[in-house]
């Protein structure tokens, strides 16, 4: 048993039918909640959808669908009406292959907003790495794309 299992090993269910890139940003902020227990914050860091739409169309292209404002109403609501298990279910069912590694490269960059991952931060990276079926490299690949993507934003 990990530390992570109730995310991970979850036979819980949410309702909320992701689309592949909502389900990025639904992992995102199950990162995020992570980060901030992890961290001992007492206030929540938002997982802003807006935030990462810059980075969300570079890794799909042109998305002329994509709302983050109804997006980050859409993962909110599905946070507050299941488990984060629950919703990883449903995101890690909505995502294809193709957006796996940009989900974990993203998810890493949420939990460094503050430029430090807690002490435990690297074992949900594992974890969610494991979870989507990831090699190591193929998660630093999307890590060190994602850094440098943001870093010329």
């Amino acid at each position: 048993m990990t530390r992570f299992d109730a995310i991970f090993q979850s036979t819980d269910r949410c309702d909320v039918k992701f689309t592949p890139v909502e389900a990025v940003v639904a992992i995102a902020g199950i990162a995020t909640d992570v980060d901030t227990i992890l961290s001992g914050v007492q206030e929540a860091k938002p997982i802003v959808a807006s935030f990462f739409e810059g980075l969300l169309k570079g890794i799909s292209g042109t998305l002329t669908d994509f709302d983050p404002e109804v997006c980050g109403q859409k993962v909110s609501a599905a946070h507050s009406a299941s488990t984060c298990g629950g919703v990883y279910n449903a995101a890690h069912q909505a995502l294809s292959d193709e957006l796996k590694p940009y989900t974990y490269g993203i998810s890493k960059m949420a939990m460094m907003v503050d430029y430090d991952l807690p002490e435990g931060g690297e074992e949900f990276l594992k974890e969610l790495r494991t979870s989507l079926g990831l090699s190591d490299e193929e998660a630093e690949a999307a890590w060190q794309g994602l850094k440098q993507q943001a870093l010329q934003a």
